[in-house]
């Protein structure tokens, strides 16, 4: 994954690529190393609170936005489901 064109380096071996619903970007794929998979990476999917997608699949958990697709701060936290939690803050990855 390192290897590959992501739209944003968070830095602490994480990457965030910005999904599209309806020509919006409305989430997006948090992609991180860890040791706790066989291929060295554990991904995960977010809704911008707000957007199209989430209005379209209001039972997806949400996430506040900044609108700063560049240095972008979002909140609550983030728990991937192999463990990983931090956070998104000024275009950074922020452990918790």
């Amino acid at each position: 994954m390192p290897d590959e064109a992501h739209d944003l380096d968070l830095g602490d071996s994480h990457w965030l690529d910005w999904s599209r619903y309806e020509g919006e970007r409305g989430g997006g794929m948090i992609t991180h190393t860890t040791d706790k998979t066989e291929s060295g990476f554990c991904y995960g999917s977010f809704t911008i609170r707000g957007s199209k997608w989430n209005i379209a699949e209001p039972k997806y958990a949400s996430w506040e936005f900044n609108g700063s697709f560049d240095v972008p701060t979002l909140s609550p936290s983030f728990l991937c489901h192999c463990g990983d939690h931090g956070f998104i803050r000024e275009g950074k990855w922020v452990r918790a």
